[in-house]
């Protein structure tokens, strides 16, 4: 039986820092690192101007990440992006074919953040519902994160109307439901979970629960979001345990 109480525990994952990726990439390719901390948005009076290209398409990306971690897709303007890494405003546009492409770019970015996580996770867990519960935190704390819920949050809605964001986030999504579907088929081989159940099914159900709270819960204050998604992912994986089987060990 698994326990049913107890709020989901602090994650203990590092913040993965991706500053080190340097490389040409297309307009909707995988992003560099960043950082999201609070900082004063302003023009730099050098340095973006005359740097090499990766470097001022890094400043674009860093000045997204200040820019969304106040503000949606929707309110924040190009030449403010241009302003807050210290280009010019044509200077944007050998870097990225509008503003979605931007966001994409930041999208990917935070798709390999949580990717390094899981990875983390899948070393430190060997059983599946300890990754499961571990996965669930991890989005928690990425959530909370102002810039990473509305870039999820506005990715999500871009995608409705704009094939290449969408075409982006189907592609990121079929990732994650395949890597927890391998979970899910761990659990049921190992007797955590019920034999007859269909893996795909929670795997997509779980990743709805977990990630589609960033949208749902926009403008709302996500730690009582998350008080209240805890006990219903500890309730739905006491539901998918087998009988009679005590899952304390959750590695």
């Amino acid at each position: 039986m698994l326990p049913r109480s107890g709020p989901l525990r602090p994650f203990t994952g590092r913040v993965c820092d991706l500053s080190h990726r340097r490389g040409s990439e297309r307009h909707l390719g995988w992003g560099h690192g960043r950082t999201t901390r609070a900082v004063s948005v302003r023009a730099a009076s050098s340095g973006p101007r005359t740097a090499p290209p990766y470097v001022r398409r890094r400043a674009l990306l860093k000045a997204g990440w200040q820019l969304w971690a106040t503000r949606g897709y929707h309110e924040i303007s190009i030449e403010e992006l241009c302003l807050a890494s210290g280009m010019a405003k044509g200077s944007f546009y050998l870097y990225f074919h509008d503003k979605a492409a931007l966001l994409a770019a930041l999208m990917r970015d935070e798709f390999e953040r949580i990717e390094a996580d899981v990875e983390r996770i899948e070393t430190t867990y060997t059983r599946g519902i300890g990754r499961l519960r571990e996965f669930a935190t991890l989005i928690e704390h990425a959530t909370a994160d102002p810039a990473r819920a509305r870039i999820r949050a506005d990715s999500q809605q871009l995608a409705v109307g704009t094939p290449a964001v969408q075409a982006m986030v189907v592609e990121m999504t079929e990732m994650r439901v395949r890597r927890i579907q391998g979970w899910v088929n761990a659990a049921i081989d190992s007797g955590e979970f019920a034999g007859d159940l269909d893996a795909e099914g929670v795997a997509r159900a779980f990743l709805i629960l977990c990630t589609g709270i960033a949208v749902q819960t926009r403008g709302r204050i996500q730690a009582q979001a998350f008080a209240e998604l805890g006990p219903v992912i500890e309730r739905l994986l006491t539901g998918l345990g087998t009988d009679g089987r005590a899952a304390t060990n959750l590695k």
